[in-house]
């Protein structure tokens, strides 16, 4: 009876403790729940719509994406898009997150019994449930537990899931075959899912070898078989599969999947990897991400702080209070399979050129997630030997160093945990809670059937089928300013604009029918309209409410100036909890729509109309068509932060034709045109004004040391300047006006730029030339005085 009720005893202290470690685990990675959709889960989590939009079944939408997969990229992974039902199911982020909370919660459970199956250990047991707080630290930009829907935690689970049903098969006599069968269909479904679990076969052995009663090669094997035959059928798909994309060379991602086998960039990959499963190895080999901790709620810090550091105290008071008995296993038996634990996940990753680039110290890929666990049985085997070595006192002291430990850890990657959720939710959860409240607040209510959406910031989400999930009505194209498509345009298009503030308590979202827009090179660059719809939440931002930007009369509409608005002169729609909707038409005047901002929340800047010239209005010579890079020309007389065209491939003779008519005034560095400073710096060329000499400009370029200046030309404002400039692969000829002025040898030679040219400005758009443009010519050919002459001629009698 005494045995019982102590037995019974220790069973109630034992669950005590795992609610406090579990409690523990959550007071470090809590700040997931308030954490928006990160990564691929932005697009994933809308995928029904596409569904949808496609008129099929998720099912259906399933099977065409797998079908992809084989066939473009030569992987074989089925089940991996079981998200695209869980998201179906799941539509509330709270609650996805939520369900990611409690897989954690589940695999750390389950890796508690399976350390006490290994150890048959108690208190090493309890320890076990209380190391992932050491460890768990979420990073940008990919993390395993803020998303990507349970991935790592339903492979974990199932990895082990089957090494306890091999054990179990390994160590009992009875429904040891119903165990074996379970452990081998784990296995599969976990390949199945995610390649990285081939190698986890290596664990298998493992337990095999250690935990085997019959200890003979043949055995080993026998035991072993039925893993192998599942790798080599599932493996040998993939292997066919990729060969089959090798013949047919239909991959879009090559770089990421193509293995490189360069043994000093995988070492170094595989390092990087294993790393990140240390403590604080976000923090500690990237001192610059210290900066976000000032960003850290410091009422939230102080309170979880204090609740971390008496969760500890009590664990600590359990882990006192147990008696273990004499340890019997070997702290070998931990070694060597937290060693695989922690090495296995990132063999076959680090083998991705694209992560052999991408990851840093301290940055580690998904796989980083199983890791976690292999590095805590590391710890367990060495809190094992001290623990056999040291008597109850020496043990005290262990744990109250444990305890110590426990709290710095625990409250440094709560602290991190939530500056990289905050960081994280300005790009992934404020702006998409903004435009979803927007639409359900009306914004989208008048848009006719089948508009187009050019938005302002691109987001993942910023597609069809999210959008067409909450609007009223369908949408067929969704844009954005800088890749605009003329895809048969519809008869209506609508500018939309939203934009959060103050972490995502703030927001709005404004949208405008699209009357006039001038788009270059698939850039926006300006648009006009006459009315607007505003969406805004936050009772401060709707009681002081203005929006500002230029219009112009409907008599002038080139003549643009300055207004604001306020609240008093807008039209309320409808009002909710979350926010106000209001309206504004002026057909009187015409709105520089690109321009508007609500409550001076952005800087006002003008919109840019470019005016571009047609070939008959051109008068350079375009008889050798092959040679052309690019001939264009403008009417504007002002560039704003000028017209960004295509990246050029140049040869080593080519020429530089222009027809430049300066204004009476420049800035200082005043930009014509140019391709400088090139992505590794002192590349291209540029043709500016010599600082503060106005109308005086020089040519440059750039050798891959320096920049050489070449030339200082004079133009006089007011009148069509021409302007050649010929490279040879030693020299450059100078003509001006159809005169030779000068011929310069080169002091290095010429390296082009693969950065876009630039016309009226630079890139960062604070060197604007002021004039007129009216033709510029670039051609992989010398040009001589007899073709600069017969220009001139023909620009002359043009006039």
């Amino acid at each position: 009876m005494i045995a019982f009720k102590r037995n019974h005893g220790n069973r109630i202290n034992f669950i005590i403790f795992i609610v406090l470690a579990l409690t523990l685990n959550i007071a470090v990675i809590y700040p997931m729940i308030f954490s928006g959709y990160i990564s691929d889960d932005s697009i994933n989590s809308f995928a029904y719509g596409i569904a949808h939009e496609k008129s099929i079944s998720i099912l259906e939408f399933y099977n065409s994406i797998n079908l992809s997969w084989m066939k473009n990229e030569g992987r074989f992974f089925p089940l991996a898009f079981y998200m695209y039902f869980l998201f179906f199911v799941i539509k509330s982020v709270v609650v996805y997150k939520i369900s990611i909370l409690i897989m954690v919660l589940i695999n750390i459970s389950l890796f508690g019994f399976f350390i006490k199956l290994l150890t048959r250990s108690t208190l090493l047991t309890m320890i076990s449930l209380v190391l992932p707080s050491w460890l768990f630290q979420f990073r940008m930009p990919h993390d395993p537990i803020l998303g990507f829907h349970w991935l790592l935690e339903l492979v974990f689970l199932l990895t082990l899931s089957s090494l306890i049903f091999l054990f179990y098969f390994l160590k009992s006599s009875k429904y040891k075959y119903i165990f074996y069968s379970l452990s081998i269909a784990m296995y599969l479904i976990s390949i199945l899912i995610y390649e990285i679990t081939y190698l986890f076969i290596v664990l298998h052995l493992v337990l095999i070898l250690i935990y085997s009663s019959k200890k003979s090669l043949k055995a080993y094997v026998t035991q072993l078989f039925p893993y192998i035959m599942v790798l080599s059928i599932v493996g040998g798909i993939s292997v066919v599969l990729r060969i089959i994309k090798r013949i047919a060379e239909t991959s879009i991602n090559a770089v990421t999947y193509e293995p490189n086998f360069d043994m000093g960039k995988y070492i170094l990959t595989l390092l990087k990897q294993i790393y990140a499963s240390f403590p604080l190895s976000y923090l500690s080999f990237n001192p610059a991400n210290l900066q976000y901790l000032k960003n850290a709620d410091r009422s939230s810090v102080i309170i979880s702080a204090i609740f971390i550091i008496l969760i500890n105290f009590l664990i600590f008071r359990n882990l006192l209070k147990k008696r273990d008995t004499p340890f019997k296993t070997s702290y070998k038996v931990l070694l060597v399979i937290g060693i695989s634990f922690l090495v296995l996940p990132n063999v076959l990753v680090a083998l991705s050129p694209k992560y052999q680039q991408e990851i840093a110290w301290g940055y580690g890929y998904l796989p980083v997630y199983i890791s976690y666990f292999g590095l805590i049985m590391i710890l367990l085997s060495g809190i094992l030997v001290v623990f056999k070595k040291i008597g109850s006192n020496g043990r005290k002291m262990v744990l109250f160093a444990f305890m110590i430990v426990s709290i710095i850890l625990g409250i440094l990657n709560f602290i991190n945990n939530s500056v990289v959720v905050r960081e994280l939710n300005r790009t992934y959860l404020y702006p998409r809670e903004v435009i979803q409240n927007s639409i359900k607040g009306g914004l989208f209510s008048e848009l006719p059937e089948n508009s187009k959406l050019i938005v302002d910031i691109v987001y993942p989400w910023d597609v069809t089928a999210f959008y067409n999930i909450y609007s009223p009505k369908k949408l067929a194209y969704v844009d954005s300013l800088s890749n605009y498509t003329n895809n048969s345009v519809p008869a209506t298009q609508y500018y939309l604009d939203y934009k959060p503030f103050n972490e995502g308590k703030v927001g709005y979202s404004i949208i405008s029918r699209v009357d006039e827009i001038s788009v270059y090179n698939s850039k926006v660059f300006g648009m006009t309209g006459n009315n607007f719809k505003i969406y805004i939440s936050g009772e401060k931002q709707i009681r002081n409410l203005s929006i500002s930007g230029y219009w112009a009369s409907k008599d002038d509409s080139e003549k643009f100036e300055t207004f604001q608005l306020t609240s008093e002169d807008l039209k309320l729609e409808e009002s909710n909890n979350e926010g106000y909707l209001y309206s504004y038409t002026n057909n009187q005047k015409v709105f520089d729509i690109k321009s508007l901002s609500v409550n001076k929340m952005t800087k006002l800047t003008p919109s840019f109309f470019i005016k571009e010239r047609s070939k008959r209005d051109m008068f350079l010579d375009d008889t050798n068509t092959e040679n052309i890079v690019l001939h264009t020309g403008f009417y504007n007389k002002e560039f704003g932060a000028g017209i960004p065209l295509v990246p050029m491939t140049l040869e080593t003779g080519f020429s530089i034709e222009a027809l430049v008519n300066p204004g009476e005034k420049q800035v200082g560095y005043a930009n014509i045109f140019g391709n400088h400073p090139g992505y590794n710096n002192f590349e291209g060329f540029v043709f500016q004004q010599k600082n503060n000499e106005n109308n005086v400009f020089t040519l440059s370029y750039g050798d891959g040391r320096k920049f050489n200046e070449l030339v200082d030309l004079n133009l006089i404002p007011g009148q069509v300047n021409y302007i050649v400039f010929s490279f040879d692969d030693k020299k450059v000829s100078i003509y001006l006006d159809g005169l030779f002025k000068k011929e310069v040898v080169m002091e290095g030679v010429f390296r082009n730029s693969s950065m876009p040219l630039y016309v009226g400005n630079w890139m960062n758009g604070d060197r604007p030339f002021s004039g007129v443009i009216s033709e510029l010519k670039i051609s992989n050919q010398i040009t001589g005085i007899d073709k600069v002459a017969l220009n001139w001629k023909l620009i002359q009698e043009s006039k």
